[in-house]
This record gives C-alpha cells, structure tokens and sequence, in this order.
C-alpha cells in the first residue's frame, strides 16, 4: 500500500497481477491455506482499484443570431420556429487531467482496473491436496475438483463481500454473485452433493430465476440513461 523502499522512493507494487503460470498472489495464499492472507490481497485489491475516468462532457447551448429568430406580436415563438429549428448545442469536453508540482505524489498511486471479484475468478494452475499443480481452472474448480467444501463457502463468503461492493459510479446498488456456470456444471458431473447444495442454496446456480421472474409477471424497471424531463424549444429533446 507504501512505498517499499528505505528511500520512500519506489511505488507500492500492484497486487492484481499473474505471472506466466496464470498463479496470482491471491491463489497463491489460498491454495497454500493462508485464507487470512488471501482476504487481505482482497482488501488490498479493493483498495487499489480506481474507476476508469470517462471523458466528461459540457453542453453549452449557443445563442442564435437575431436574423435566424422567428417571433410573432406577442413575443412567443412561432409555430414554425418551434417545430422546425433544431437548437444549436454544442460539445465541449471537460479534461480530467491535472498537473502539480509534486510528480512524485502522482507516481506513489496505484490505479488498478481489476476488481477484488474478478481476481477470485481468475483461473489459475492451482494445487492437488498431495502439494502437486493441479489442471487450470478458476479457484472453484478447484475446489469442486478436491471435494473441498470448507474452501468453497470461504470462496463463496467473499465472493459475495465483493459481488455486493458498488466500485463504479454505474453499479448497481444492489448486486448479488452469479456462481460460474462452467464450475457449477461440474459439480454436477462429479456428483458433489454437498458442495451443490452449499451453491445452490447462497446463489441460486442452477434455478431458472430469469424465467420465474417473467412468469411472476413483474416488470424490472431501467433507470435511464439520459435525463428525461429537458425541454428545449418546446419539445422534450
């Protein structure tokens, strides 16, 4: 989270990384049983993560010359002015990127892209029970593949902390962890009981939820995208 020199002068190193055997920090503490040291790589991906800054936009509406308006006696627009001139507005984009004096404050950041939830999803090489790498295959494959049901409600445990956490400005504000279906197809082809109930029953992995929801008759409503209420000229632009 610091730098990690005597000097104070090497950035902190970004935790959301793999190396070329698809192994991450986070896999690496989990598959060796050090979960309290998996859930702080967590934390600490959490806390590194920042937004991807989206380019911001002003609309300025620019003021017409008087020879292109078209008013009657009364001092309202005409009717033909307001239903064939289009407004003139114009885009003016606002930048995001700022200088200071200090550049090495700006270095000492760590604005990571990747959420906490996907690195739990990562696939990686993995390890057998016996200490040996395993097939490839994200951390609940793995532990479907060993039968590991104390690995699983751990996995499960922080899957949904994260699945819940509103990282984006655009996240919804209530979200719940949809288990991979790859993972929980096989489970069912290892016949692993137990580990299906645990699943089923904090995720609803295998239920036909999209389908129950339009039998039950309700309506999802989207929020828009853009605001709905701007008049302009007379019309709802």
């Amino acid at each position: 989270m610091t730098s990690w020199d005597g000097a104070k002068s090497e950035a902190p190193l970004k935790i959301a990384i793999t190396d070329s055997e698809k192994n991450s920090p986070f896999s690496l503490a989990f598959f060796r049983g050090h979960h309290a040291v998996a859930k702080a790589i967590l934390e600490i991906a959490q806390a590194q993560y920042a937004p991807e800054e989206k380019t911001k936009t002003r609309f300025v509406m620019e003021a017409r010359d008087e020879g292109d308006e078209d008013y009657s006696d009364n001092g309202c627009e005409s009717a033909a002015d307001s239903e064939g001139s289009e407004p003139r507005i114009q885009a003016l984009a606002i930048g995001g990127d700022f200088t200071t004096e200090n550049v090495g404050q700006v270095s000492m950041k760590v604005n990571s892209r990747t959420k906490p939830l996907e690195i739990i999803g990562w696939a990686c090489r993995g390890i057998r029970r016996d200490g040996t790498a395993g097939d490839s295959g994200s951390p609940f494959a793995h532990v479907i593949n060993n039968n590991d049901l104390r690995g699983l409600k751990t996995l499960l445990d922080w899957a949904e902390h994260y699945g819940s956490q509103k990282l984006d400005p655009d996240d919804e504000p209530f979200t719940f962890f949809a288990f991979p279906d790859p993972d929980f197809t096989r489970a069912v082809e290892l016949g692993r009981s137990e580990l299906l109930s645990e699943i089923i029953r904090r995720t609803g992995a295998g239920l036909p939820l999209e389908d129950l929801v339009k039998n039950s008759g309700l309506e999802l409503k989207e929020k828009p995208k853009y605001y709905q209420g701007l008049t302009v000229y007379g019309k709802k632009r």
